[in-house]
């Protein structure tokens, strides 16, 4: 499925492609790094709470700049987003926003983390479909880091996210929430 999709788009060979990824020589790259470490600066110029949504085009360091002009192409180009999901959080939100967006992202994938672990006799359609789904989040958290989000992409995490601990949930017992760590839980049939 994903050669059929990758295949007809380029003819350069895909290693190559993933290698050009951390060309630093390559204009993306570089206006990623400059991006990040303006963020940066301005994430310690209000670390707690942020610089709230929608409030970084204009407000990059160096815009206007020679610099500036040279790693984008023109001074005049306005950048609205961090181009990195926890850097965006950070800068929108403070420290205090990024802990509770990774603490979301700690409880699903802790979720999938004891469904997969459980072992049961049968790893059964939920717990498949748990692990799937931590996968889809795993490859979408990745993307999201060289990225931004998006309404769309934002409200599929959101639901992939509910529907795994939900699924993940659903196959606790209570003699599974009392077993010790470690020992295999028992799963509801």
């Amino acid at each position: 499925m994903i050669t059929a999709v990758l295949a007809p788009h380029s003819t350069i060979p895909l290693g190559t492609r993933a290698a050009s990824s951390f060309n630093p020589g390559d204009a993306s790259l570089t206006q990623k790094y400059y991006l990040w470490k303006g963020v940066l600066q301005l994430i310690r110029e209000r670390p707690l709470f942020g610089w709230g949504f929608n409030n970084l085009a204009g407000r990059l360091p160096g815009l206007g700049t020679d610099e500036y002009a040279k790693v984008f192409g023109n001074p005049n180009v306005i950048v609205d987003v961090a181009h990195n999901d926890i850097l965006h959080i950070a800068f929108c939100t403070g420290l205090a926003g990024l802990a509770a967006y990774l603490w979301v992202w700690g409880v699903v994938l802790y979720a999938v983390w004891r469904t997969v672990r459980a072992r049961s006799p049968a790893f059964d359609e939920r717990s498949r479909m748990v692990a799937a789904f931590g996968c889809a989040l795993v490859a979408y958290f990745g993307w999201a880091q060289f990225g931004w989000t998006h309404i769309g992409p934002a409200n599929v995490f959101w639901t992939f996210a509910g529907m795994t601990v939900a699924l993940a949930a659903s196959r606790r017992t209570p003699e599974a929430e009392a077993a010790p760590i470690g020992q295999a839980q028992p799963l509801r049939a």
